[in-house]
């Protein structure tokens, strides 16, 4: 009986310290909570969204040799007083692999942030974003919390994004307009001659003289298009094998424009006079890696559109600016997941990456002096090669310094704002308008293939007879597409044009 009151006493003994041993704890962290909560006062009211947000990209978008400046990116982030953190997940990048697996991350909250990809079949995106799978941004854009971010692009990409009205996804900075120009060289075209120059490409030819056509090592005119990418400088946006009217908003039978004509027949007579490459395809590749060796030697006496050619060597040559239309353009945007927990902490972050240099050229390229060096404004390797960074799916580039043979070298922001708000720049009727492609037919996604079966009709010497026939048998393959289009732009127009 001695030993069982022994025993009591001490559990009791015991009971009564841990007791004493758990209030002091809750006073201690009591005080923690308190202490923490005055450092905290002391943030900015800006920083929300605790734990790692998630950000998906195509594979070929990877950061596998710069996780250690994700891993600089994070410890900025923290330094700086906010309580989130970012790690990259990486998609199949093919066509069909990326959207279903996009998908599913979209659907199954395994992403908080995430690139819609870049897609040869524009409408995939539409369908996605259609299904719900990205949160409305509107509300935070026209709020004082978002107006920075909105301000970092201009308003016309900010309406080339949306869908049905609203904003779902931020506008991909790597994607550049208004390279639709002319280059006169100097060495072969006088300055004061070049700026006598038109607008017209059929004006092109009176510029090539004898001793232009004397010299075997350069190429008199070099045009540089892939496919229909040229539709947007006669005037139209070129979807599923149709001409959208950028001035109009109607829909066209390309080989139905004189726009077109003229400009197949103005090459008709270019090739034929020896004028351009012997190689020269608009349906497939051709001879353009001898091409771009010739643009970059300045091997050229007149080249378009201007794309391909080094900010670097425009000194060298007279540029006559072409006018170039605004149009809708989803694929490679960037939006938050409708199923994601850290929502503002996303939209913290992409604001961030987007509006400050400083987290944009850390994530991209690392610590300065000891990943990369700048020379006269541009980024290069420590051993003063020159510096790669992937920034497509990211879709950052107006924060980035740039690197050698990209596009606005000088003053990126401030050229991009001279060109956005040049008189050369023009916003499509259709901006904002996004095709509805979940329930064409078989037909409907055949007329591009027909269309494009005619790209290289101009090197022929029966050109004239394949022009009509490309426009009666693309004419007659359109017309259940062009009645859907109608269709739908004129809904689009009734619901949601100029809201």
């Amino acid at each position: 009986m001695k030993i069982l009151k022994n025993m009591k006493y001490y559990i009791f003994a015991l009971i009564a310290i841990l007791l004493i041993v758990f209030g002091i704890w809750m006073i201690r962290n009591k005080d923690s909570s308190e202490t923490d909560k005055k450092e905290n006062d002391n943030i900015e009211e800006t920083v929300s969204g605790d734990g790692v947000i998630v950000w998906s990209i195509p594979f070929h978008g990877a950061l596998k040799e710069n996780d250690i400046f994700v891993e600089k990116l994070n410890e900025q982030l923290k330094k700086d007083g906010y309580s989130f953190s970012v790690m990259f997940k990486t998609l199949e990048a093919y066509t069909s692999s990326y959207r279903e697996n996009l998908e599913a991350v979209l659907s199954s909250g395994e992403t908080d942030i995430a690139n819609t990809g870049f897609y040869e079949d524009l409408s995939q995106v539409q369908s996605i974003i259609r299904k719900g799978y990205f949160e409305e941004l509107n509300d935070y854009l026209f709020s004082e919390k978002g107006e920075q971010l909105y301000n970092a692009f201009d308003k016309a990409l900010w309406k080339g994004v949306e869908t049905d009205g609203k904003i779902y996804t931020i506008p991909n900075s790597t994607l550049v307009d208004g390279l639709l120009g002319v280059a006169f060289n100097k060495e072969y075209i006088p300055e004061e001659l070049a700026k006598s120059f038109t607008g017209d490409f059929g004006d092109l030819l009176r510029f090539i003289n004898e001793d232009i056509l004397k010299d075997e090592d350069i190429i008199p005119i070099i045009i540089c298009y892939h496919k229909f990418q040229f539709s947007n400088v006669l005037g139209y946006d070129y979807r599923y094998g149709v001409f959208l009217d950028c001035r109009t908003g109607e829909v066209k039978n390309p080989y139905d424009t004189e726009e077109l004509y003229n400009f197949f027949s103005a090459l008709h007579k270019m090739y034929k006079n020896g004028y351009l490459s012997k190689g020269n395809s608009f349906i497939n590749e051709g001879d353009i890696s001898l091409v771009r060796k010739k643009i970059d030697d300045l091997d050229f006496a007149i080249m378009h559109p201007i794309f391909n050619l080094d900010d670097g060597l425009h000194d060298k040559v007279t540029i006559y600016r072409m006018p170039f239309y605004m149009i809708s353009r989803l694929p490679g945007s960037t939006g938050i997941a409708k199923n994601s927990k850290n929502k503002e902490a996303a939209l913290q972050l992409l604001t961030l990456l987007h509006t400050d240099e400083k987290y944009a050229n850390l994530l991209v390229y690392g610590e300065e002096g000891i990943d990369y060096k700048l020379i006269d404004g541009l980024v290069y390797n420590m051993d003063e090669s020159p510096k790669g960074g992937y920034k497509s799916a990211l879709g950052l580039y107006d924060t980035l310094y740039p690197t050698e043979g990209e596009y606005f070298m000088k003053n990126r922001k401030q050229q991009k704002y001279d060109l956005y708000n040049s008189p050369q720049k023009h916003d499509s009727v259709l901006l904002g308008f996004q095709i509805n492609a979940d329930n064409f037919t078989a037909e409907m996604r055949q007329v591009e293939s027909i269309s494009e079966k005619y790209l290289d009709i101009w090197k022929e010497d029966n050109f004239v007879e394949l022009y009509q026939e490309a426009r009666e048998v693309v004419g007659e393959a359109a017309k259940e597409l062009i009645e859907e289009l109608e269709r739908q732009i004129e809904e689009w127009k009734r619901l949601y044009a100029g809201k």
